[in-house]
């Protein structure tokens, strides 16, 4: 009798979660920290300091974990592996001792009392710091003061490594409520609390960013742009895109020369009717480079701007097309009002200047 071949169809994405759930339990019983809401699994180095595990942090052993967890996937599923993040919290208090106490032993047991609560390993009658979970000053303040030996606690605060400070662009999340985006130099942070808390969603060495964007209609799109001042490479702009409010990134950057901006201003759509001046309808080509070379960009080629010029009026026609569409469509035209379609469609209508212009730019003659 031939083997009765499985129809997936008849299977929920919670079946093969709860099948591939208990192979991981049967042959890796070391990896039992699953929740119920979360097939993943995490893997924990203790007893090393934050700055060896940032070392030991390397894409190239990141890929070959993904890779090795690709191969072993269950259908319909997707396997995203990235490193755990953490924080460095530091406790500064000022204690009262009884006058009969050690002072030395005092210190040395409040710091044991102290790593042990925060250790999420396991260890004698402790559970464990679990992941995910709050660092109360309230608990941390109850840990030493219930210490034998100590008097009263004066003054206590937690403070972190890493905080946003002088913040070069800011953003809300408009789907997360509370959920905030801060960057300070290469360094991107995420607040889930309305700013009370930051944690570091984003490293980018040698970049500094200076835009953040929170797609506005769907959930989770997040670019930011950062320039690249330390490569030579002045004048030119990176762009990073994450799907899961920063959890993860996307491998591919697009980076931007900022030629492009300059050419986007040339496009004829801008002149509103001065053809005569090029640049927004205010002013030369030429102008602009010179003025942009004075404030600091480098040197602007003009066949590098004309080619940018072109592709500049291409997707403006691309858009204008996307805009006529979207009005002309009956699905589509219901949800807008009846003056926006109408803005639309006029605006669809641009598309034969756009083609007028590019075979001005073909000949020569823009």
């Amino acid at each position: 009798m031939a083997p009765i071949t499985p129809r997936l169809d008849d299977r929920s994405f919670e079946d093969l979660v709860r099948e591939s759930k208990s192979l991981i339990a049967a042959r890796c019983p070391g990896w039992t920290d699953l929740g119920p809401s979360d097939p993943g699994v995490v893997l924990l180095d203790a007893g090393v300091t934050a700055e060896a595990l940032r070392q030991h942090q390397a894409e190239e052993t990141r890929g070959r974990i993904q890779a090795d967890l690709d191969s072993r996937r269950p259908m319909v599923t997707r396997v995203v592996v990235s490193w755990t993040r953490f924080k460095k919290v530091a406790i500064q208090a000022t204690l009262l001792a009884h006058r009969s106490a050690d002072p030395v032993a005092l210190r040395a047991r409040l710091l044991s009392r102290l790593h042990r609560y925060v250790d999420p390993l396991p260890a004698g009658d402790a559970q464990g710091w679990g992941f995910g979970e709050p660092l109360p000053s309230s608990n941390i303040y109850y840990l030493l003061q219930s210490e034998p030996g100590v008097l009263r606690v004066d003054q206590m605060r937690l403070m972190l490594e890493e905080v946003p400070g002088a913040a070069r662009a800011i953003a809300a999340d408009s789907f997360q409520p509370d959920t905030w985006y801060a960057a300070d130099g290469p360094i991107l942070y995420r607040s889930g609390n309305d700013g009370e808390g930051w944690e570091v969603v984003g490293r980018f060495p040698g970049e500094v960013i200076d835009g953040i964007e929170p797609h506005p209609s769907r959930p989770g799109l997040l670019a930011i742009s950062a320039r690249l001042p330390s490569t030579g490479a002045e004048g030119q702009s990176r762009l990073h895109f994450s799907w899961d409010c920063a959890e993860t990134w996307d491998p591919a950057t697009y980076v931007l020369p900022a030629v492009e901006d300059l050419a986007w201003l040339c496009v004829r759509s801008w002149r509103f009717g001065n053809d005569h001046l090029p640049c927004g309808g205010i002013g030369a080509r030429e102008a602009l480079w010179d003025a942009y070379e004075k404030a600091g960009g480098r040197p602007v080629n003009a066949e590098t701007a004309r080619w940018w010029e072109v592709f500049g009026n291409v997707k403006w026609g691309v858009i204008c097309i996307s805009q006529a569409a979207t009005a002309l469509n009956e699905v589509t035209r219901k949800a807008l009002s009846p003056g926006r379609a109408l803005e639309l469609a006029a605006i669809g209508r641009r598309t034969a200047e756009t083609e007028w212009e590019l075979l001005n730019l073909m000949e020569g003659t823009a």
